[in-house]
C-alpha cells in the first residue's frame, strides 16, 4: 500500500534508516529531529502540490512503513 507520510511514520522512519540508505540517500545519519523536520518538509510539498510527492510503502496485512517512494513532476512546459 502507498499513502502520504505522517508524523506518527517517524520512529518507523527512523528504525528502518541502514548504512546504505545513509550512504546514498540521507546525507547522514537520522535522528528523530532530522526525520520530523523532512516528514514536515514532505507534508508541505503535499500542501504545495509538488514537485514531489513522497509516499510511505506499507504492507497490507498490518500498515507497517517498509520504505517510501517519491514522485517528481516534471516542471517543464510543453
Amino acid at each position: 500500500m502507498l499513502r502520504p507520510l505522517t508524523l506518527a511514520d517517524a520512529a518507523d522512519h527512523l528504525a528502518g534508516e541502514d548504512a546504505e540508505l545513509v550512504r546514498w540517500l540521507s546525507g547522514g545519519i537520522g535522528t528523530a529531529e532530522t526525520v520530523e523536520r523532512y516528514i514536515r518538509d514532505v507534508q508541505q510539498m503535499w500542501s504545495d502540490k509538488g514537485p514531489i510527492f513522497t509516499f510511505g510503502v506499507r504492507t497490507a496485512a498490518d500498515d507497517a512503513l517498509i520504505g517510501t517512494i517519491d514522485i517528481q513532476l516534471n516542471q517543464t512546459a510543453y
